[in-house]
């Protein structure tokens, strides 16, 4: 219920900015496993590093303290809340969001939080 109710208000926050389309994803929502993290826990990105290991007090402590919200990984550009919104931490993304996290930060594909987790085309009233 929780995921459902993010992903709708990235959606409707995506259509009120006047966004474009969001393209399906066939992006599969698991955890990362550890060769395909380019952050390690002890770097000096301790947000993504806390996303990464599903670390939500410490990601609620450097959200409180506004660290990290918009960090990017080295390797894929991506963002805390990218990196939680693809291994399925609502609870973190919400934290995120409520801190100020950048909604519309995308990858180096160009693709967004948005854009990852809808998992079908806009109907086609919302086109």
């Amino acid at each position: 219920m929780q995921k459902k109710r993010v992903v709708a208000v990235i959606a409707a926050l995506t259509c009120l900015a006047g966004y474009g389309k969001l393209t399906a994803s066939t992006l599969e929502n698991k955890p990362m496993p550890p060769g395909d993290q380019t952050v390690s826990p002890g770097s000096s990105q301790p947000m993504l590093g806390a996303v990464m290991n599903s670390e939500i007090d410490k990601v609620r402590r450097l959200a409180e303290r506004y660290q990290g919200l918009d960090e990017r990984d080295t390797g894929d550009k991506s963002t805390p809340m990218i990196a939680a919104s693809d291994t399925d931490q609502w609870p973190v993304v919400e934290i995120l969001i409520d801190h100020g996290a950048d909604i519309w930060a995308h990858d180096k594909f160009d693709i967004t939080t948005a854009q990852r987790t809808a998992h079908q085309p806009y109907p086609a009233w919302l086109s």
